[in-house]
């Protein structure tokens, strides 16, 4: 659950701003080079600059963060993975490792020859065994997804420059590629370099508690294999200017093995968060991928607006990576343990009005852990309807004194906070006390650890064939949830190989879940955007709209380098 929430917390992004930047008019070409020999030797024209508004992460370091910011925009264009996810079939693929190979727990992931940093230094055994040492340690173990997948291992240990083994404690992990989506290379001098300068010159290396502890107080990723590099020469320095350039990787591999991709020069994050900011950066000409996030559509938008009619186009689909807006209740807090107030609470969020004022109907309504078209969600359900009368009735049945105060954590993101305060008079109305508290999400983070809340509002991601045991299980979820029926559901979902059987464990489940309740599932969300048209090949995929294949003809690139 753990690996979830630092996902979901990421994946809300998709929501919130497009994926990446501004440009000033000021800028020069020269900060968005294009190596001239790369230019006749692909199908697509390179260069060009893609720009939207994003808020500002807080970290970018790979061991640490849990920033949406940094996980969703940054870090997969600077920091390769062992596998990631194609961009138009949504199958995971090689990407820093050729391959694979497992014998039983272990698996053994065989590493590219040409995997370089910018500076064309290539990848020592040295940064391999450092990035595993340090992600595993116990100090960091929920610091970040890299860090709490490798931390679950059994082992995670490089036997040589181009070999890395990873071993599973049992059969329910996740599996070999599903583990090499969380596991990026960084570069060892430059973190012990950086974490002896915070010691005053007193770092020898040893990765010890001193070490690890400076270390978690860097916010910078520093140099990877991904396509793209950081530009500015820390986080904190572009903070001060408003922005993060991220310039192409011309010793990156994905240059000649994936020719026809990746043919941007640049990709540039402007650090802005509020509606009325980005609007107006969308009408002065200064974004290109533009997601509305005030309850107004896009369609919306260019009627308000027709000069933009012409330059913008509408691409609307439901996100790959996003499964559902839901309410995660605390078991473990009295009265929220008794199925019958869970019951009632979902009957206090009038869903199809959240979509349709704070979403502006870009989405749909949620009713299951497996959504309608899923092999799963095929059963038929008797619905939660909105209900204030009676869920009040409920809550009297289970004891719960009115004025109770249910206290729901989010994160800082209007949309959120949009959700809580429309359900507040529905509360309100059956003698409850709701209380919107917005925290960072390391603070909501140390909240669930703690046991220390009563619910927060979270952004679930998505996977291929959902196991709820993986998700709700008793030892999978962090808010108290225990049901040994899921869990035996989840377990031969695990084992069967009989696709007829998993449809019937799957429409178990989605029954026992629903009857429980163990979270509020608001809405499936969509994603609308605004895309500039002299961006060619941006269709939505698997994974949504992503840089991959995007392309720029010369006479309609900015910033080109002529």
């Amino acid at each position: 659950m753990r690996l979830a929430l630092v996902a979901a917390c990421v994946l809300l992004l998709a929501l919130l701003g497009g994926l990446v930047v501004w440009l000033s008019s000021g800028r020069a070409a020269q900060h968005f080079p294009v190596d001239p020999a790369v230019r006749d030797t692909r199908r697509h024209p390179q260069g060009g600059v893609c720009r939207s508004p994003i808020p500002p992460p807080t970290s970018l370091n790979p061991f640490t963060t849990t920033d949406p910011v940094a996980i969703r925009y940054v870090l997969p264009y600077t920091h390769d993975a062992l596998y990631d996810r194609d961009s138009q079939t949504g199958e995971l693929r090689p990407a820093a490792a050729l391959d694979h190979e497992e014998d039983g727990l272990v698996v053994r992931f065989r590493l590219r020859d040409d995997l370089r940093f910018p500076d064309g230094t290539p990848v020592s055994v040295e940064d391999l065994r450092f990035t595993l040492q340090v992600a595993s340690h116990p100090l960091l173990r929920d610091g970040s997804d890299m860090s709490y997948v490798i931390g679950q291992l059994a082992r995670a240990e490089a036997l040589d420059g181009r070999t890395i083994e990873l071993e599973r404690r049992d059969e329910t992990g996740p599996n070999a590629r599903l583990l090499g989506q969380h596991v990026c290379i960084v570069r060892r001098d430059w973190f012990v370099e950086r974490v002896s300068r915070a010691l005053d010159g007193r770092a020898s290396g040893e990765i010890d508690d001193a070490f690890i502890t400076a270390l978690a107080g860097i916010r910078d990723c520093g140099p990877g294999t991904g396509a793209y590099q950081i530009a500015s020469a820390s986080l904190a320095e572009a903070q001060s200017e408003g922005r993060l350039d991220l310039n192409r990787n011309e010793r990156s591999w994905r240059r000649t093995a994936q020719p026809d991709g990746w043919n941007l020069a640049g990709l540039q994050i402007r650090f802005l968060s509020e509606e009325a900011t980005r609007l107006a950066a969308l009408r002065r000409g200064e974004v290109d991928w533009f997601n509305p996030s005030g309850g107004t559509s896009a369609a919306a938008i260019l009627a308000q607006h027709p000069e933009l009619r012409d330059g913008f186009a509408i691409h609307t689909y439901e996100p790959y990576h996003i499964h559902s807006y839901q309410v995660i209740w605390n078991h473990e807090h009295a009265p929220l343990g008794d199925r019958r107030v869970r019951r009632a609470l979902t009957m206090l969020f009038d869903r199809e009005s959240i979509l349709r004022e704070i979403f502006a109907g870009v989405g749909r309504v949620a009713h299951g852990f497996y959504k309608p078209e899923e092999p799963g969600g095929s059963v038929e359900l008797k619905e939660l309807p909105f209900d204030p009368v009676a869920a009040r009735a409920l809550l009297e049945e289970a004891g719960v004194p009115a004025g109770t105060r249910i206290e729901i954590l989010f994160p800082p993101v209007t949309t959120m906070r949009r959700i809580l305060e429309f359900a507040k008079p529905a509360f309100a109305s059956a003698g409850l006390e709701l209380i919107p508290l917005p925290l960072d999400p390391q603070s909501i983070a140390a909240r669930r650890d703690q046991g220390a809340f009563d619910a927060y509002l979270h952004v679930e991601n998505n996977s291929y064939r959902r196991n709820p045991a993986h998700i709700l299980g008793s030892g999978s979820n962090d808010f108290g949830y225990r049901n040994e029926e899921l869990d035996e559901i989840g377990r031969q979902l695990s084992e069967t190989m009989d696709n007829e059987f998993g449809i019937q464990l799957e429409q178990r489940a989605q029954a026992l879940i629903h009857r429980d309740q163990p979270t509020t599932l608001l809405l499936y969300p969509r994603i609308e955007l605004l895309i500039h048209r002299r961006f060619r090949d941006a269709t939505p995929g698997p994974l949504g709209l992503h840089f991959e294949r995007f392309w720029v003809p010369p006479e309609e690139q900015l910033f080109r380098d002529d």
